[in-house]
């Protein structure tokens, strides 16, 4: 497995981790559980993906939190803190500053989008 794979692997099993909570949003945290150094990994990853460490961990936490807002009624703070996020109010902006949505309007947006009806065609 080259280490790109496994820095991806590690984000999906490290980032709901209460555990790690906000550490696991870093490169520093996944390039010490690879043990390599943090520079290394992001030139690896860009490399390979030509995107930076960190943009593939922020991707990882809105695709998870998109899934949840939109498969569950879970609250915002309570996926905040499935997120291993310290503080609701940190994820809210973390959430709005990646999607310019906030949690809220992108549950709402996505559900009227869901629920929209087609119109008949005859």
């Amino acid at each position: 497995m080259t280490l790109v794979e496994r820095f991806k692997t590690a984000i999906k099993q490290h980032l709901t981790s209460p555990e790690v909570a906000d550490d696991a949003r870093s490169v520093q945290y996944y390039a010490g559980l690879l043990l390599v150094h943090p520079n290394y990994l992001n030139a690896v990853v860009k490399k390979s993906t030509g995107k930076p460490a960190i943009r593939h961990i922020h991707q990882q936490v809105i695709d998870e939190a998109k899934s949840l807002l939109s498969q569950t009624a879970l609250s915002a703070k309570e996926i905040a803190y499935r997120l291993a996020f310290r503080e609701p109010a940190h994820f809210h902006t973390f959430f709005r500053k990646h999607t310019q949505q906030t949690p809220n309007e992108y549950r709402r947006y996505y559900r009227a989008t869901i629920y929209r009806e087609e119109p008949a065609t005859n």
